[in-house]
Order: C-alpha cells, then structure tokens, then sequence
C-alpha cells in the first residue's frame, strides 16, 4: 500500500506590479474565512466585558441529524439577583439563533408539577463566532419583559458583546472545521472522482478528492489543460473559493485545497461536499460538474450479479483496523467503478506468513495468502466485474458491509465497517 506524495498548489511569487493587483484582486474577491460550530465549541465561554456573567454552550447532534446547540445564560436581573436563562436552537454554519427563557412559580426542591410551571421568554440570542476561542452575541430582550417592575427582567437595551472560552471539553481540539465532527475511532476512507466536461474547453479535465481520517478531513479539487486564468469553485450552489490556472512549463494546471484543521496557507473545510454538487465556473458558465461521491453512483449494471453498479471514475479507499490479535497487522479494502468495470481489492501485511480469510458480513468471500513481497510480509485479493483473467469474479456489494480478515475459523485479525 503506497502513499503517493500529495503535490500543494502554490502561487509564485513575483514582484511585478502586475502580480500585485493580481494578488490584491484575489484578497478583495475571495470569500472571508469563516469557522462552523462543531462539538468542540461546547464549554463555558465568559463575557469579558461584564462582571461575573457567561454562557454554558453544549453542541448536541439529535437523532435526526440536526445539529443544535444548548444554551444557559448564567447573569443577574437588574436589582443584582442570580438569574439563570435557558434556549435551544439549530446550528447553521458558524451561527445559532434561539430563545433563551426562564422559569416562575417554581420552589427549591418543589416535587414534578408541570401544572406550577411558567416559562417565560426574556430575549432571543444570536451566536456568531470568528474563531474557536471567541466570538459574539447579540441579545435582543423581550419588550413586554425587559421593564424595572419584572421581577425576572433583563437590560431593555439588549445589543452585541464579546464572548470568551474558558473551557473545552478534556481531549478535544478544535479547528472550527468539520474534522471537529469526526467519529473516535472512525475508519479512514479516500474518495477521488473526475468531473464531467461540459464542452467549453474539451481538452480540460477535472477532478476531485475528499479524504477523511480519524483526526482530519481533506479536499482539493484540480483542473488542467484549459487557458489560463481564474475560475470559481462552487459547492452546492455557493463560491467557495478561486482556482488559478497557470502554465508549469509542460502544462496548464491549477489546484484548490481545504483541510481540517489547516495549515496556515490553506483553507479551513468548513462543507462536507459528499453527495453535492461540484462545479467549476468561468463566470456564470459551468466548465465541469458533477455530484461529488454520490451514495449510488453511475448507471446499473448490463448484468445485475450483485456488484455495485458501474460509475464514473469513483474510488473509494478505507484502511482496515487493527483488532489486536495481531499488532503488527495493517491493510486496506478499495473498491473503483468506472463506467465499463468495478474494481474491488482487499491489501494486507505485517502478519504471520499463511492463509487468512476475507469474510464480507460473516460470510467468507476468499483467502489471502501472506507471503514474503519486498517491502515484508504481504497478500493481497482482487475482485472485479466483468472479471479480469487474474481476478476473482465481483458478485456481492461490499458497501455497507462488514468487512474482517480472520485467523483460522474465529480469531478476527483487522475488520471495516465499509
């Protein structure tokens, strides 16, 4: 299993004036760095500008999906008691806007009595953060509550303030990014696919490749063989950034990269582009296209055998985990469909030389034999449909299945929920 070196785009530096304007064009046009709110935002975050006040802020993902964040307001009323406010709401992007309330007619300690129970609505808050460790919020007060004879009132002039974190939860980092979101102890998948020409410069090519581990999250999306030049690339509608085409010396080519977290010269990924739409843009004219990864790629098959069905040039790569049988071993499943053929290969090594068998949801598919390779033990085997002369016939669909090498009859060496 080879890791190619990624090559990064960069710009060349030049001290013309011409690359000047240039640069500074690109400043004025490109979109502003922003940060989306991820589980790593929750913690206790202070106002810095008032006395002994803050908010406790708790990202929550429901089981719907939606993302949302819970809110309680620790300040005073305005005769200087303790007062505690509460509000939930949707998370979109980098913002989140919600009611915050409180609660009348309840005792300390008083027994379950919805009956007794008054919630009162104070003032709506909008969450909006630069970066993971400030931001702001904009308090609006309720007018029918926000007066000297409420008991439970708050400022009636409300307006904008800075908040500040002073917590995080204990073995997080966060990078405002959607790496932020990663499952612990998730598998590791790379998915490259090109995109569609649309005709305008049929020499060109596209292509786009989104890469995800357990601690970061990658995509770049690369176009070459068209003049040269500044184009757009749009995700789902919207502009996320510029590609510069320019001339290597053997060829035109240009590149955009996001990662999360990102380095200082690269943008932050803050969108999932799997399952949307991609696009590259020379002004309002789409130059390629395509959905990016989509959960049932291509056309189906001139056979249904059970394959996955053909695509356009879609590869998907995942690394086996280790279960600690063997500590040593490692290996890595891969499926590619283009549109005449699909592609499946399971890699491992660093085991014990023998045979070891490929199950596909308890179900055993083949045996992979390890044997001495240049680089260590190593055994590797290859599926495809229509089959290869080398290869074994590809008649089961291994997304969304189980994937284990075992030892012998019940000792499961690496595994892969694919």
């Amino acid at each position: 299993m080879k890791t190619q070196k990624r090559k990064k785009f960069r710009m060349k530096k030049s001290p013309s004036v011409m690359m000047l304007l240039i640069l500074l064009f690109m400043f004025v046009s490109m979109p502003v760095q922003a940060v989306i709110i991820t589980q790593s935002f929750t913690g206790f975050w202070a106002q810095p500008d008032h006395e002994s006040q803050g908010f406790d802020f708790q990202v929550i993902n429901q089981n719907d999906g939606v993302t949302q964040a819970i809110v309680y307001w620790y300040t005073f009323d305005t005769v200087g008691n303790p007062m505690w406010l509460a509000g939930i709401g949707d998370v979109v992007g980098g913002e989140v806007s919600l009611d915050l309330l409180t609660v009348t007619g309840v005792t300390n300690l008083q027994e379950n009595d919805p009956a007794t129970r008054n919630e009162v609505v104070l003032a709506t808050a909008t969450f909006s953060f630069g970066d993971c460790q400030s931001g702001t919020v904009e308090i609006s007060p309720k007018p029918s509550t926000s007066t000297s004879n409420n008991p439970n009132s708050i400022s009636g002039t409300g307006g904008i303030f800075r908040i500040q974190r002073l917590t995080s939860v204990q073995g997080s980092s966060c990078s405002g990014g959607i790496s932020d979101d990663s499952t612990p102890g998730g598998s590791s998948y790379e998915i490259e696919q090109f995109m569609i020409n649309t005709g305008i410069y049929p020499n060109g090519n596209a292509r786009a490749k989104f890469k995800q581990d357990t601690s970061s999250s990658e995509f770049e999306v690369e176009i070459e063989g068209i003049p040269l030049g500044m184009y757009d690339l749009s995700v789902d509608g919207e502009i996320r950034g510029q590609i510069e085409v320019m001339n290597d010396g053997n060829e035109t080519e240009g590149e955009i990269e996001f990662e999360s977290p990102a380095d200082e010269d690269e943008l932050l990924l803050v969108f999932d582009p799997q399952g949307k739409t991609i696009e590259v843009l020379e002004g309002n004219i789409v130059l390629f296209e395509m959905v990016f990864a989509p959960a049932d790629p291509g056309t189906t098959n001139p056979v249904d055998n059970g394959a996955p069905p053909f695509a356009n040039d879609l590869e998907t790569e995942v690394d086996l985990n280790n279960t600690g049988l063997i500590t040593s071993a490692r290996g890595s499943v891969k499926l590619e469909q283009d549109l005449t053929e699909v592609e499946f290969e399971v890699e491992i090594e660093d085991l014990p030389l023998g045979n070891y068998g490929l199950y596909i949801d308890g179900e055993i598919v083949g045996t992979i034999s390890v044997t001495n390779g240049e680089g260590g033990p190593e055994g590797e085997l290859e599926f495809s449909f229509p089959a290869d002369a080398n290869d074994l016939v590809l008649d089961f669909d291994p997304r969304g299945k189980l994937i284990e090498i075992r030892q012998g009859d019940v000792g499961v060496v690496l595994d892969v929920n694919f």
